[in-house]
């Protein structure tokens, strides 16, 4: 083995949350700061999957359980997959959370897997697919996919309304200023 069968050239310098920071802060400045990007660290699952069933009567999971010994093979101590949601917020609406997407990557940063929300998915792919789960292998690519996921028409419609609730709360609060 040599040196020539590996890359060192270091070509994706920039983490993928921080890829995503520089969409976000756009974003939000587009929407004069009425709809902001939150990016949280996540642990439940971010693929569809089914739940076991279980029998109450014979108090036994049915089928059966496996462990499959390759899930503790490849382990790395010290490191794990990161993932995290990605949620529109509002600085008017205390309470709103709208989940846009999951990113999840590993050692070295890429590939990354984004898993979208149905209708954004809808909005980007051209052929229809139904595809919502995303691999970006690249700096050049993520950037890319982050680009286009925030011009959508589901993404424009939710915002648009996030900001007309604002502005409209906000309305009426001066109201109810000026009248006490």
């Amino acid at each position: 083995m040599t040196t020539s069968e590996f890359q060192f050239d270091l070509t994706n310098k920039k983490n993928p949350l921080s890829v995503l920071q520089d969409i976000c802060e756009k974003f939000t400045a587009s929407t004069r700061g009425y709809v902001l990007v939150q990016t949280e660290p996540y642990e439940g699952q971010i693929f569809t999957y089914r739940h076991k069933i279980f029998d109450n009567a014979l108090s036994t999971v049915y089928p059966g359980t496996e462990k499959d010994i390759q899930q503790d093979l490849g382990e790395i101590d010290g490191f794990d997959e990161k993932t995290y949601e990605v949620c529109f917020a509002s600085k008017v609406m205390q309470h709103l959370k709208w989940r846009l997407m999951f990113i999840r990557h590993g050692l070295g940063y890429y590939p990354v897997t984004v898993v979208l929300q149905k209708d954004i998915a809808f909005d980007i792919e051209a052929e229809k697919t139904g595809n919502y789960v995303f691999t970006l292998n690249n700096e050049d690519e993520l950037r890319e996919f982050f680009e286009k996921v925030f011009i959508t028409k589901t993404v424009k419609k939710f915002a648009q309304s996030v900001i007309t609730e604002s502005l409209i709360r906000e309305d009426v609060e001066q109201k109810d200023d000026q009248e006490e």
